[in-house]
């Protein structure tokens, strides 16, 4: 999450994922231990309740079951106890390409959805569409 926590950083947690929305800092529960990382995205494909997060730093965007989180990231208590800074504080050059992820994921998540609606998994039209879409999510 560098630049805004850097390595090391004792933060605050609060337990309650259920009042977490997209630009909140969250710590989830992933294959190599604990991430913190920003939300972008949440979408509900089907009966899976997906979440997309993303690190501050340049990289790609990650995939996770809603379910993962373990808790909002609501303050950093080492150093300096200061709360973590609010989205609207954020450089703007962060903000643009955080509202770019976010926009790829509400559009993946939608031809995702619909093509579980029409049941598209067959056809050759879809693998394209799947394809550009992977593109744009690296």
């Amino acid at each position: 999450m560098e630049p805004t926590l850097k390595k090391g950083w004792t933060v605050c947690v609060d337990g309650d994922a259920d009042h977490v929305s997209p630009g909140d800092v969250v710590i989830l529960e992933g294959g190599c231990g604990w991430i913190v990382h920003r939300i972008i995205w949440r979408s509900i494909l089907g009966e899976t309740d997906l979440l997309f997060h993303r690190g501050d730093f340049e990289g790609g965007i990650g995939v996770s079951p809603w379910a993962a989180i373990r808790g909002r990231v609501v303050a950093i208590i080492e150093p300096d106890r200061a709360p973590i800074p609010p989205f609207s504080s954020l450089p703007t050059g962060f903000r643009r390409r955080f509202r770019w992820a976010q926009a790829r994921c509400r559009v993946y998540s939608l031809c995702r959805s619909a093509a579980l609606y029409l049941s598209l998994d067959q056809g050759r039209e879809f693998r394209a569409v799947r394809r550009v879409f992977r593109k744009m999510l690296l």
